[in-house]
């Protein structure tokens, strides 16, 4: 086994050969900064210092058998390019929260991460008949340049893209999943028109399925990339409203559409709103923040 020189390229080994586990790297480079003895520790020597995890996302034989070279020449043939958190080009506004992720697989136009004005926007996968005209507020915002950020799911996600190219403006989807995958399928064409002439990035190697419990984890870069998460329809319990509380507790703002009170999409931005979320009118309201 060849172990990779640089520590940026032990980096990205490693994050790829254990699912781009963020909690695993974080705790790895506690205890080896330099990412060097996980390749000659065991398996059970390995597992001393992650005592309360029942299972390790690395697999040591893969870790061993799988070149760095070959990695990269996979995602090179498949037009992915890995960004580090000390690459230049690593979006500053995502480098400044607490956790970080420490890889990024990126593909299409990686221009839009160096975007100074980013707006993330997130809602419900089930909207409103109203919503299509109610996230027409956005078609201006993006005809401004300032860029969309939404995680490619139906629903508000799935709008929020669309309208971007509507507007002949720019938006990045992050996704809870590997490059290699598509979830729904129902988002499949969509996802290579953005390939192709937008952004999609996701902090999990290529391989890595979509498990439900990723997705959550992967709210943390949809606010994280944003000065601002606007919030358009979500229940009272919903993963917008958790992207929501990631944005507050980034120190970033959060915006909300107010709706009926009695609307079930409605309660989660209304409840915002009492707390006190921004008021989205109109798109000015928007605009003035990025001015």
């Amino acid at each position: 086994m060849t172990i990779p020189k640089d520590f940026r390229d032990r980096l990205i080994h490693v994050h790829y050969c254990s699912k781009g586990d963020y909690s695993f790297l974080h705790t790895l480079l506690s205890i080896d900064p330099e990412l060097t003895f996980i390749y000659d520790r065991s398996e059970i020597e390995l597992r001393l210092y992650f005592k309360r995890r029942k299972s390790l996302p690395v697999d040591k034989d893969v870790l061993r058998s799988l070149p760095y070279s070959k990695i990269l020449h996979y995602l090179d043939d498949n037009d992915i390019v890995p960004i580090t958190k000390d690459d230049p080009v690593y979006p500053r506004e995502l480098a400044y929260i607490h956790d970080a992720p420490y890889v990024l697989y990126v593909k299409g136009n990686i221009e839009l991460l160096q975007r100074k004005h980013k707006l993330s926007v997130v809602g419900t996968r089930h909207p409103s008949p109203m919503c299509q005209s109610e996230i027409d507020v956005l078609l201006p915002v993006a005809k401004q340049g300032i860029v969309l950020v939404s995680g490619l799911a139906i629903g508000v996600d799935q709008l929020v893209h669309q309208t971007a190219i509507k507007a002949n403006g720019h938006t990045i989807a992050v996704l809870g999943f590997g490059h290699d995958h598509t979830y729904p399928l129902a988002i499949a064409s969509l996802k290579r028109e953005l390939m192709e002439k937008q952004l999609v990035i996701s902090e999990y190697p290529p391989y890595v399925a979509p498990v439900k419990y990723r997705f959550p984890e992967r709210n943390r870069i949809i606010a994280g990339l944003s000065k601002a998460t606007f919030v358009i329809e979500a229940k009272a319990r919903s993963g917008s409203l958790i992207t929501a509380n990631l944005a507050l507790e980034q120190g970033k703002d959060v915006y909300a559409l107010p709706g009926r009170i009695f609307e079930e999409n409605s309660l989660g931005t209304n409840y915002l709103i009492s707390l006190g979320a921004k008021i989205i009118l109109h798109e000015s309201s928007i605009l003035e923040e990025f001015v």
